[in-house]
């Protein structure tokens, strides 16, 4: 009676006639398993409520499986919540990709514009303090009466004690090292005090012991101590040597850390509980197997490491190379393995002499039989003399691990020398890295590189056996020979894309024959999709997702990470959520064009609503350049190359786009005097040398195609610009535009050109004003005549 009672209440079963509803009883009789799935039905619908209830409808009159109930929920929750955002934030409604990416734009150039100006300012500053210490500052007249003398010139700490107010006026930043601090500086105290600072700067702390520290610190009202407890600690030799205790006192109790029983002054400021950030940005490594390591061991994946578009090889990235050498127990030397780092070396002078070198060993022996290697081949083949000498402020150079900290170098070469010896058995002995603290020389031992290490050993992973070998520093080794041996790329390898959005861009990516990748990196610093083709990322595509609103600061989020990437080689393309939703096909388009895609053809109906697709994408030059060689350094003969190489890919290209790519390339905020007349230098010798010609303002290559219009909407900035467009390329869009609607006016006209080349919309007027000289020269001819 219970159960019929309920079943009454039931609209749709009240409404059947008796004999129905007795029907409709026997059946489910016949089911009585099926009770509790109903049952459970009633209750879920009846606790999802009325926001649910079009969704519960839909699922009981089958107009929606089942299996697709859990994708539809998804679907109008996300709706749900986008329009609930949207009434909160009415912005969001309005939001137009297209004039956000402007905004960045004009974001990162104001930005840099503040920079400069910032640089201008301290630059007037420091000419106005100039000017008063020469109006007749007290101590100037002693300085002048100094720059006169031939001998018998006053001590510098004496001189900086009497004419310090002038001295500071004048340089206002002294660079010193502890001992210099003590030398030269008088104490500020007393009847003559002596020079006082604003801001102390300690740089390299973990290696600065406290009592070295603290007559610096003593001179000034601001201490900011930089360094990493992760790397060297100070030398303790002489201390060591010049200890007059036998045996080490007792700690006294007390609830501070005296600076005492601390080894550096970064170690007292983090016992003193000073306030402390970490700088998370890693920018070094042009490879992320360079830093994975370390990130992994010694930051618990904390620092954001940059990810590569190139595949890691043993011209990029970390790699190792076996050696078969043996280890010389009473030289403490592996002959072999020196003699392999050498003949490394003299390649790498010979191939790659523009990028810099490095070479560190584990021991100070295996150091000095690599040198005597080095100069062995040296004196039997001088063809690559020069290199060693070809960088004055990165030169070569040959140390032990405990030498290296604060080097960097293009290139990094590391010599293990542990091997097994004549016996054939591995002493389970590594010297520094065995002892405490082995692991801050090994971090900063394999950090030095910035593009490529080269690992030379004649051990693996396998053979070290933690068992008997102590130490945090070799278990370390042990991870970092294994990592070095291996293939894998730390780079995250097809990751299922969840967002709706990845998904999109994914099957974007494989209609135009890529490979789609989900965030590609390794730590802190993801790109949430990126196209791969034969194993290099040829795009990267940032969207406005969790990783991108991660980054706080606008300029970290808008300019710092784009330009990091953008110095790491890659090509990038943003994707607005916003606009994917409004204009879903447009985006499509702009993604394509970036891609490289065929455009989809469609023949306008009016010029109003131009279809880009009837341009193809612009092409942009991406040519290989010495990013670490200042362009005036870089050889006129490679700048018209370069040059050359970016004339063909994006012929015709105005001179002044040339120039603005080739500051791209290198990563310069701005291209300086010096750096522009180098590149106006290389053009022309290209013109002279690289078979490409200039005309009107516009280079050509002498066998160049007819031209063609493009669309540049997916192109950098500058190329948007109405004169960076040749006549010839805005004649052939006009003419594509003319063959597919007529056209009366020349206003028309141009606004079909504008939006079929991508252009600025502020370029119709001086784009009209090239059209109307087209018609009247009746190279175009407009409906009507």
């Amino acid at each position: 009676d219970t159960l019929v009672a309920e079943v009454a209440l039931d609209a749709e079963l009240a409404a059947l006639p008796w004999p129905d509803l007795a029907a409709r009883l026997g059946d489910w009789a016949a089911q009585p398993e099926t009770l509790p799935l109903w049952l459970g039905w009633r209750r879920a619908v009846e606790a999802a409520g009325a926001d649910c209830a079009p969704l519960a409808e839909r699922l009981a009159d089958g107009r929606l499986a089942p299996e697709a109930a859990l994708a539809a929920f998804d679907y109008a929750r996300d709706e749900a919540l986008l329009k609930a955002a949207t009434r909160a934030r009415p912005e969001l409604a309005a939001f137009d990709g297209a004039a956000f990416d402007r905004l960045v734009a004009e974001f990162g150039e104001a930005d840099r514009a503040r920079i400069a100006l910032a640089r201008a300012e301290a630059t007037h500053a420091h000419a106005a303090s100039a000017a008063r210490v020469r109006g007749g500052l007290p101590g100037y007249d002693l300085l002048k009466g100094e720059f006169e003398r031939k001998r018998g010139h006053l001590p510098v700490r004496e001189l900086l004690l009497r004419a310090g107010p002038a001295v500071q006026a004048a340089k206002p930043v002294f660079m010193m090292s502890p001992l210099s601090v003590a030398q030269f500086l008088a104490p500020p105290h007393g009847l003559k005090p002596g020079l006082s600072f604003d801001l102390l700067v300690i740089d390299e702390a973990s290696q600065v012991e406290p009592v070295d520290a603290l007559g610096a610190i003593a001179r000034c009202r601001q201490v900011v101590v930089v360094g990493d407890d992760r790397q060297m600690p100070p030398t303790r030799f002489f201390q060591r040597m010049t200890s007059e205790d036998e045996e080490p006192a007792e700690a006294e109790a007390s609830e501070l850390v005296a600076a005492r029983e601390v080894e550096s002054i970064l170690g007292l400021a983090n016992a003193r509980g000073v306030p402390n950030v970490m700088l998370r940005w890693h920018y070094r490594s042009r490879h992320e197997s360079l830093i994975a390591t370390s990130n992994a061991e010694f930051y618990e994946g904390r620092l954001l490491v940059l990810p590569a578009p190139r595949a890691r090889s043993p011209r990029l990235g970390l790699s190792l190379v076996r050696v078969e050498g043996t280890w010389q127990a009473g030289a403490g030397v592996n002959l072999a393995e020196a003699q392999a780092v050498a003949e490394a070396v003299l390649r790498h002078a010979r191939e790659q002499p523009g990028e810099t070198l490095g070479v560190a060993a584990f021991s100070i022996r295996q150091r000095d039989a690599i040198l005597d290697a080095i100069e062995a081949l040296r004196r039997a083949d001088a063809g690559a003399e020069g290199f060693f000498t070809a960088h004055p402020h990165e030169p070569f150079f040959v140390k032990n691990l405990e030498n290296v900290q604060g080097d960097e170098r293009d290139a990094m070469f590391i010599s293990v020398g542990y091997a097994r010896g004549a016996d054939g058995k591995l002493a389970m002995r590594f010297g520094p890295l065995s002892a405490d603290g082995g692991e801050r020389r090994l971090n900063v031992l394999i950090t030095r590189a910035k593009t490529r290490c080269v690992v030379f050993s004649g051990i693996t992973a396998e053979d070290i056996d933690l068992d008997r070998a102590a130490g945090r520093g070799v278990a370390a080794l042990k991870t970092f020979l294994r990592f070095a041996a291996s293939d894998a790329a730390p780079v995250a390898q097809g990751e299922q894309a969840a967002a709706p959005l990845a998904r999109a861009i994914a099957a974007e990516m494989r209609a135009a024959g890529l490979e789609p990748v989900a965030r590609v990196g390794t730590s802190g610093l993801f790109l949430d999709m990126a196209a791969r083709k034969d194993g290099a990322f040829t795009l990267g595509v940032e969207a406005d997702a969790g990783d991108w609103a991660g980054v706080r600061a606008a300029r970290d989020r808008e300019r710092g990470r784009a330009a990091a990437l953008g110095m790491m080689g890659w090509r990038l393309h943003r994707a607005w959520s916003l606009a994917w939703l409004a204009r879903p096909e447009a985006e499509r388009a702009r993604l394509r064009a970036a891609l490289g895609a065929a455009p989809e053809q469609a023949a306008p109906t009016a010029l109003a609503g131009t279809d880009p697709g009837l341009a193809a994408a612009y092409a942009e030059a991406a040519p290989a350049v010495p990013t670490d060689t200042p362009i005036p350094e870089a050889g006129f003969a490679q700048l018209a190359r370069i040059l050359a190489e970016i004339v063909r890919v994006e012929q015709p290209v105005a001179t002044e786009a040339i120039l603005e790519r080739a500051r791209l390339l290198w990563g310069r905020p701005k291209l300086e005097a010096a750096e522009r007349a180098a590149l106006q230098q290389g053009l022309r010798l290209a013109g002279q040398l690289e078979g490409v010609a200039e005309a009107g303002g516009f280079w050509r290559a002498e066998d160049a195609p007819s031209v063609a219009p493009r669309d540049r909407r997916a192109a950098a900035p500058h190329l948007r610009r109405a004169a960076m467009v040749a006549p010839a390329e805005i004649e052939a869009a006009a003419q594509v535009l003319l063959g597919t609607a007529p056209v009366a006016t020349e206003a028309e006209l141009a606004a079909g050109v504008v939006r079929l080349l991508g252009l600025e919309a502020h370029a119709a007027a001086a784009i009209e004003a090239r059209l109307a000289a087209l018609v009247v020269a009746g190279s175009i001819r407009l409906a009507g005549g």
